[in-house]
């Protein structure tokens, strides 16, 4: 992978979860690493639901190698956030990893 194909800057964020005062548990969002991606769309739809219309968009992201990145973070694209469906390591060198994520809108 090329450095100049990277051209967006994005941020993988992980939840904590927490209590507030009254002892409802929270969820906030924090910085788990920032990464230049190429990004790629793959596909995206318009669907009717509950009276709204609604999006969902399917996008590739190919970043460096980064450990530890779960299904359950999100990625923040220019404060475009997106759910990490699945993680691929294409040539199972620990070279790059595809993060191919899911908006809806």
């Amino acid at each position: 992978m090329h450095a100049g194909q990277m051209r967006s800057l994005i941020v993988i964020e992980q939840v904590a979860e927490g209590q507030s005062n009254s002892g409802a548990v929270t969820e906030d969002w924090s910085t788990f690493v920032t990464a230049r991606a190429r990004r790629r769309k793959l596909s995206g739809r318009e669907f009717y639901a509950a009276s709204v219309v609604n999006l969902q968009e399917s996008v590739e992201y190919r970043i460096r190698f980064v450990k530890n990145i779960t299904t359950k973070m999100r990625i923040n694209d220019s404060g475009e956030f997106l759910d990490i469906q699945s993680i691929i390591d294409p040539d199972e060198k620990q070279r790059e990893l595809i993060l191919v994520c899911e908006r809806y809108e």
